[in-house]
């Protein structure tokens, strides 16, 4: 067993929990993990700040640095972890840091269909919180551009979820998604 640390991240709508699980579910090996994001935003009970707003800024970054250190505890025991959730390059160096410090292995696979496909689908999701298209769409537009990280982008444009998790396999495979 490796430990290992695939971050699968892109705006909201875009699959990231759907296709993590299912990437961990055909992950080569006895045992692979789904760590999903959208858990901790339910440990609020009171005084919770939509991560989308900015007046969320500081609860963002204790909340991202839980995440981080749950992820890297899981894969420095070990597992290789697929954490999904919306982590944009502004918030990839505490995770960098993570894995760096435990000697993990960490990918960065970035799910991005077209716009008005992200939009759709992220409108279309039942009993979600983040529904609303003109953040959806604010969301994406920080994803649009990936500058030197472009190549961590996998177009999912019009794609089934299932042709997703082969053309992600097999970029995990080819190393498409490593990080330095």
């Amino acid at each position: 067993m490796t430990g290992r640390l695939i971050i699968v991240t892109g705006p909201p709508g875009v699959g990231k929990s759907t296709v993590a699980r299912k990437l961990a579910g055909a992950w080569p090996g006895d045992v692979a993990l789904h760590v999903h994001s959208d858990d901790l935003w339910t440990y609020f009970v009171k005084g919770y700040i939509p991560p989308w707003k900015p007046e969320s800024k500081d609860q963002n970054v204790v909340v991202t640095a839980a995440m981080v250190a749950q992820a890297v505890a899981l894969s420095a025991g070990g597992y290789p972890v697929f954490f999904d959730g919306i982590v944009g390059p502004w918030f990839l160096d505490p995770f960098r840091e993570g894995a760096r410090a435990a000697g993990l292995r960490l990918d960065y696979l970035v799910l991005r269909p077209r716009r008005d496909e992200a939009i759709a689908r992220g409108v279309a999701r039942e009993g979600h919180p983040m529904r609303d298209s003109s953040v959806i769409g604010a969301m994406w537009d920080q994803f649009a551009d990936m500058g030197e990280l472009e190549r961590h982008v996998l177009d999912t444009s019009g794609q089934a979820v299932e042709l997703t998790v082969i053309a992600a396999t097999e970029g995990l495979t080819e190393d498409q998604f490593r990080l330095g």
